[in-house]
């Protein structure tokens, strides 16, 4: 059931152009649509999702922006996986109930 429901999550998200990825710290995966690859040519995205999964632990869903005003959903399974959702903006450009991430 969870991976039905998690399927259908996920391609509803594609069908609206919004990322969602499966972190893994292992790697050194691009969440961000390569928007710190163009700004910082060498970003250092194992470091960022490594401290974002070391602080984020806990079984929740948090709701985060990072320094350049996109939104993420970080959300940890039982199973201890993570799901990034995201770049997205918010419509009235307000990040106020978000948490940081840089």
């Amino acid at each position: 059931m969870k991976s039905e429901i998690l399927s259908f999550v996920r391609t509803y998200l594609e069908k609206n152009h919004i990322q969602s990825i499966f972190l893994d710290e292992e790697q050194n995966q691009v969440f961000d649509l390569g928007l710190r690859e163009y700004l910082l040519k060498e970003p250092k995205y194992h470091e960022i999702i490594s401290q974002l999964l070391e602080k984020y632990s806990q079984k929740d869903v948090y709701f985060l922006t990072d320094v350049y005003c996109c939104c993420y959903v970080l959300i940890r399974f039982p199973d201890k996986s993570h799901l990034l959702i995201g770049p997205y903006s918010l419509s009235s450009g307000s990040a106020r109930n978000h948490s940081s991430i840089h």
